[in-house]
């Protein structure tokens, strides 16, 4: 009989199913009491994952449309985050929280659909960013690097990220558009968009 993984989690978990290009498989998933989900996965191997095989795995992520999140440590890589399947050892996301949807779409009935706000949301931040020239380096889908090794500046080489980020969440507030990911504009909300800016379309 194959071992398998339970995994709790709330309604809000994006992607009860697997995306077949970077997520571990899903065996088998459902709603429980008051909004609990569940989903249980194979075992994967986790002793031989490399940072190689978790660089792989984002730029799947990052490939699919969407934005790896906890994936790096301030000296590396989240091997923890990844395992090794099958007789191949090919290596997929364990954690299905640490790939979310790029800012501007959102992940309903198996695809990415546009987030209308959102996208005001990304056209008013580009918008500042550039009538202010503050160019945010290119991130590769093919080849990620550690955003958080490099020197603190990891969305410019002019300003710390955040001076980028609270200069643009002042803006937000100023011309009342609206928050998505919570009540009120967080840092979180303006570094996931700047991040999903940074990897182009």
């Amino acid at each position: 009989m194959a071992v398998s993984a339970l995994k709790l989690g709330v309604d809000a978990v994006p992607r009860p199913i697997s995306h077949k290009l970077f997520d571990a498989p899903v065996l088998e998933h459902g709603n429980l009491d008051r909004g609990v989900r569940y989903y249980t996965q194979p075992l994967g191997e986790t002793a031989g994952v490399t940072d190689k095989h978790v660089v792989s795995v984002v730029g799947k992520i990052r490939k699919a449309g969407f934005v790896e999140d906890d994936m790096w440590t301030f000296s590396g890589t989240r091997k923890d985050q990844v395992a090794l399947f099958g007789k191949e050892q090919k290596p997929f996301l364990i954690d299905q929280g640490a790939a979310i949807p790029r800012y501007g779409t959102t992940f309903r009935n198996g695809e990415l659909v546009p987030h209308l706000e959102q996208q005001a949301n990304l056209k008013e931040i580009s918008e500042f960013l550039s009538e202010r020239r503050i160019e945010l380096i290119k991130q590769s889908l093919t080849r990620p690097v550690n955003p958080m090794l490099n020197n603190g500046r990891s969305f410019s080489t002019k300003l710390e990220d955040f001076q980028i980020t609270d200069s643009v969440k002042d803006f937000m507030k100023m011309i009342d558009r609206p928050p998505t990911m919570a009540r009120h504009w967080t840092d979180s909300e303006i570094m996931h968009a700047l991040r999903s800016i940074s990897m182009g379309k």
